[in-house]
């Protein structure tokens, strides 16, 4: 269910992303309002026109809509003194003419609509049915030509994929004013029906949520909401209860009083909402609740101003420097009205937001610069991660085997004493039921060295349990995570829980004369690391020649001088796309071969976690300490890889095979950074079934 929800996700995100270029302003036509299903569970409106306004001045949308403008204008000298001016080829990698040809790409599709995609943006809805088999509905309203419904179905089949073919996605202008893509001819055809019928199902009560939200940048309206409830607590019961077992306190909590009291506060109300505009000056929030007779939502506004008032009172009591501007702004909230929709509409000042983003109450996020002074810029960092280990204990992936095959052991320290962190030095494992002398793997998450954990809401555990009921014995150690520790601290915590496993592994039936790494991402970097400079094995009393074998699933293997250049989508090696991360298992289908310019982008990846040293960057790269003796090497690259990762993998594997050391390179199709480490979960998957003929042969 959870992968059919975020390969649903990725389609929205995807057709939004072309949408963009056609969306128009709606002076008549239909209201997505009066188009889409009562059975809608989640509505989602982005005002394009308005967002593009207001961000008119920010200097990447500046760059971004130029580039837009200069390829729908077809200026080629233009296109080419842009592309040298911004430094196209520094930050996506692409080349004039790869840049010219997307530019090309561009003024087609606008050509096929014949409109300005920036002088006339106005509104996309997108429409979510929970359990609905199709993509979601999307409603574009705009000003189109009802004479290029065959042109616009051909650039569809040309660029991007087939519509109004067979059952699949359909696409449809109503009239000179909107155009629909649904997920199949039937929706798209009870869209036109309603158009037809000039009459909307939909309850009055939402139509109003839905228009208030339409005047802000984003809203986003929730339907059905008793239903989406009950679906919100069976989960909760089933998955987030059963996880912490049925006598813990918060279980009893979800079980007992608090799924009753939201279970009937569900009933009471048909819908509700959420919209916000983010200004340079002020921002606005406003929050809607649509309940199902007027006695409800008077006694709804009733409730709303006794509790500001107090609320208003109490802030102004205590002696806090944010207390009372957080007063001011909850005693000017507006309450309005209509009918059984009650709205709460609230102003934050860009003094307030700002004040609160850099409090010291707040900051929980650190100053990189401030790092080396301060050794730890957390604070309240223990409770934040006691809550995380919390967090990601909940399964929301659930394993493929029967826990009947394996035997689990969670939250064993691999390091005890002076030091120790009660989070971080901890492991779980996983290891075959009434099996003897089965080989062992040392599973290192991934996360950039500054996030994520060894159970990562199931991800990584599911990978363990799944090895485990192959034979395999699986360790999955935590380790510090940056800011709060720098290189090699990492690493030192990864060689101490081998060094664990080594010394324990005997104990729980497993080998230890087949001791395996296994690392994903930065837990990739790490695992290759330790067996390429021993010094880190060495100080554990080991040597790489204790180490059976290496797989590295995404790793990066050479850690590069100053801040990576790059953006966010583009179409170049140095672009950041959604099907590099998404869906996080499976395969991933591209739905058209272009993509839209992206946003440039220099972030300081390798800053936080290895400093600015030339020196130390170099000896945090396993490239540079490739030598002779390595223990055999199972590197893993997806096709759809973040970037530089790819040929970084090529790198790392022609410097191990120069070097005469054993090295396989897999390159995995149909998956990205993060499916090809989180599919390996059944014997069907190619990277699953390359982990065991490594280990097991």
């Amino acid at each position: 269910m959870f992968r059919t929800h975020r390969l649903r996700l990725l389609q929205v995100q995807s057709l939004i992303a072309v949408l963009i270029c056609f969306a128009c302003p709606a002076w008549a036509g239909f209201q997505a309002t009066k188009l889409l299903s009562a059975e809608t569970d989640v509505f989602i409106t982005i005002n394009l026109r308005e967002l593009l306004y207001d961000y008119r001045d920010i200097e990447f949308v500046q760059r971004y809509l130029d580039q837009w403008r200069l390829a729908v204008k077809g200026d080629e000298s233009q296109l080419l003194e842009h592309y040298e001016l911004q430094e196209i080829h520094k930050y996506e990698g692409i080349s004039r003419k790869e840049f010219l040809e997307r530019a090309g790409m561009i003024k087609t599709a606008c050509d096929a609509f014949e409109i300005d995609p920036f002088e006339d943006v106005d509104l996309i809805t997108v429409g979510y049915t929970a359990g609905d088999p199709g993509l979601p509905a999307i409603v574009v309203e705009g000003r189109f030509k009802l004479q290029n419904t065959v042109q616009l179905e051909q650039f569809f089949h040309q660029h991007l994929f087939p519509v109004n073919q067979g059952d699949g996605p359909a696409l449809g202008l109503l009239d000179h004013n909107t155009l629909v893509f649904a997920g199949s001819k039937k929706t798209l055809e009870a869209i036109r029906a309603r158009a037809g019928a000039m009459k909307s199902d939909m309850p009055s009560g939402v139509r109003t949520l839905l228009e208030s939200g339409r005047k802000s940048h984003l809203s986003v309206v929730v339907n059905n909401l008793d239903t989406n409830v009950q679906r919100l607590m069976k989960f909760a019961g089933e998955q987030l209860a059963g996880s912490l077992g049925t006598d813990h306190a918060i279980s009893k909590l979800i079980l007992g009083k608090g799924t009753a009291w939201i279970k009937q506060s569900a009933t009471e109300y048909a819908a509700a909402s959420f919209s916000v505009s983010v200004q340079d000056a002020e921002s606005q929030l406003e929050f809607g609740m649509d309940a199902k007779n007027i006695q409800q939502a008077e006694s709804l506004r009733t409730l709303i101003d006794i509790g500001s008032f107090w609320g208003v009172q109490a802030l102004t009591a205590i002696d806090h420097d944010l207390a009372r501007p957080a007063a001011g702004i909850l005693g000017r909230k507006r309450v309005t009205l209509k009918d059984t929709t009650l709205f709460v509409q609230i102003d934050l000042p860009d003094g307030f937001v700002s004040q609160a983003k850099h409090h010291p109450s707040f900051d929980f996020f650190p100053d990189l610069q401030k790092v080396n002074a301060n050794p730890n810029p957390f604070p309240g960092k223990p409770e934040l991660q006691s809550l995380a280990s919390q967090v990601t204990s909940i399964p929301l992936w659930k394993p493929e085997v029967s826990s009947a095959e394996i035997v689990e052991v969670r939250g064993e320290p691999y390091k005890t004493g002076p030091g120790t962190d009660p989070f971080r030095h901890r492991l779980d494992m996983f290891l075959p039921k009434n099996k003897k002398n089965f080989p062992m793997v040392v599973l290192v998450h991934g996360g950039g060295w500054d996030t994520g954990d060894n159970r990562c809401a199931g991800l990584y555990s599911s990978v363990g349990q799944f090895l485990a009921s192959q034979g395999i014995g699986v360790v999955l150690p935590n380790y510090r995570l940056s800011p709060n520790v720098k290189h090699p601290e990492h690493i030192k915590d990864v060689a101490c829980a081998v060094a664990w496993t080594r010394s324990q592994a005997g104990k729980y039936g497993g080998d230890v004369q087949r001791l395996y790494l296994l690392g994903h991402s930065a837990g990739g970097h790490l695992v290759a690391l330790l067996a390429a400079d021993e010094s880190y094995l060495k100080a554990e009393g080991m040597s790489s020649a204790d180490i059976k074998g290496v797989i590295a699933f995404s790793g990066v293997y050479r850690i590069s001088e100053g801040v990576m250049y790059g953006s966010l989508a583009g179409s170049g090696p140095q672009a950041l796309r959604i099907e590099q991360m998404l869906p996080l298992r499976g395969e991933y289908k591209p739905f058209w071969n272009w993509h839209p310019p992206g946003v440039h982008v220099a972030p300081d990846i390798f800053g936080p976690a290895f400093g600015e040293s030339s020196k130390q960057r170099a000896d945090a790269s396993p490239i540079t300490h490739v030598r002779r003796d390595m223990p055999p090497f199972l590197i893993l690259s997806p096709e759809y890889e973040m970037p530089t990762l790819g040929p970084l993998a090529d790198e790392f594997h022609a410097a191990l095979r120069d070097k005469g050391c054993d090295a396989r390179l897999l390159r995995v199709p149909k998956r990205n950074h993060n499916s090809l480490m989180f599919s390996a979960i059944t014997t069907q998957d190619p990277a699953a079934r390359a982990i065991l003929e490594f280990v097991l042969k």
